[in-house]
């Protein structure tokens, strides 16, 4: 089903456009330095929407990654958020609207629902993970027995 819906978002959506946008402007904040903990949300967030359906994003610290278990990326990560919060705030309003005007539509809720999973990330992307939707229900598990501990 999930590949279904990858070639639904494809072809009569244009998903791979605004993935695309998303991969390529985290790739050019990658690369200025200052801008890294941004841009490798925003490269991930551009590999959710690449393959909207099957996968899920999840916070880096959850999902194993090493990079955001060091001190000085984590405070950089937030003074970078602090800039990017007001443009994040109007990307996800977009979004949000985006995603409701597709669900008005028979055929466009799948992808429009896709768009609203993408809207806490595009507001938060720093420390965000692409993962499957199969490691992200092990994670979710993994974090509930580890409270109930």
């Amino acid at each position: 089903m999930a590949l279904l819906g990858n070639i639904f978002w494809y072809f009569p959506f244009l998903g791979f456009v605004s993935a695309a946008i998303v991969w390529l402007v985290g790739m050019l904040l990658v690369l200025t330095v200052v801008g890294a903990p941004l841009g490798t949300g925003l490269v991930e967030l551009g590999r959710f929407l690449f393959w909207p359906f099957g996968s899920r994003m999840v916070e880096a610290k959850h999902a194993g990654g090493l990079i955001a278990q060091n001190g000085l990326w984590r405070v950089w990560g937030w003074l970078v958020l602090l800039l990017w919060l007001p443009i994040g705030i109007v990307v996800a309003i977009v979004l949000v609207v985006k995603g409701v005007l597709m669900c008005l539509t028979i055929v466009g809720i799948p992808a429009g629902l896709a768009i609203l999973k993408s809207v806490p990330t595009a507001l938060n992307p720093v420390g965000k993970r692409r993962v499957s939707k199969i490691e992200a229900e092990e994670i979710e598990r993994a974090r509930f027995y580890q409270n109930r501990i």
